[in-house]
């Protein structure tokens, strides 16, 4: 494994300091990665599952084939947490009606810890018609 890929390896570990501060996963190394360096991150990346902003970020960066069919699954799968994050991230793999569909329940029905943040967050930049 090259030196680059290891570094990328490590940001992919959480921390209380990384999550504090809402830090991501190194995605400027991929600016300096070969071809098989970015092949072996894509690697990493798609064989975790995707649990939370991270993970659609980095899928979303990416921009392969098989990271598309990966948000597309994580958005399928339904969870509630992931939803917001791949509106937020992800947009252009979502349609307008699937985004306004993960976030008018959110905005509705939940509160501060039930991803109501995510979605305000959201909003900023991402305000459909409806």
């Amino acid at each position: 494994m090259s030196d680059l890929v290891e570094r990328f390896s490590g940001s992919l570990v959480m921390n209380h300091d990384r999550w504090r501060d809402g830090e991501g996963y190194a995605l400027g190394l991929l600016d300096e990665a070969t071809e098989e360096e970015r092949a072996a991150i894509e690697s990493l990346i798609l064989s975790r599952a995707v649990r939370d902003w991270r993970d659609v970020e980095a899928l979303a960066v990416l921009g392969t084939e098989a990271a598309r069919k990966k948000l597309r699954e994580a958005y399928e799968s339904g969870d509630a947490a992931i939803r917001p994050a791949l509106v937020m991230h992800a947009a252009d793999h979502l349609t307008e009606e699937e985004a306004c569909g993960v976030l008018l329940p959110i905005l509705k029905e939940k509160g501060i810890h039930d991803g109501l943040t995510g979605a305000l967050l959201v909003i900023e930049d991402f305000i459909p018609p409806r």
